[in-house]
């Protein structure tokens, strides 16, 4: 079974579909990054894009069984 992840941006696009006000900014971080990362229930990855210069993040529940 493979690992369920997704990237970050997809994340905040299904926040922001189903809270059209959803902004990290409201709960004190500056990105979506730090508080994906205060939860603690996630892991998250950096992967270099190879189309653009900047890192894609990738984010997974550690809870999910592989």
């Amino acid at each position: 079974m493979k690992t369920v992840g997704l990237f970050l941006v997809m994340l905040e696009a299904s926040c922001k579909k189903k809270q059209p006000n959803f902004d990290s900014r409201n709960d004190g971080f500056d990105k979506l990054t730090p508080l994906i990362k205060s939860i603690g229930e996630f892991e998250i990855e950096q992967r270099e894009s190879v189309k653009s210069k900047h890192k894609l993040i990738y984010v997974r529940n550690r809870n999910v069984k592989k």
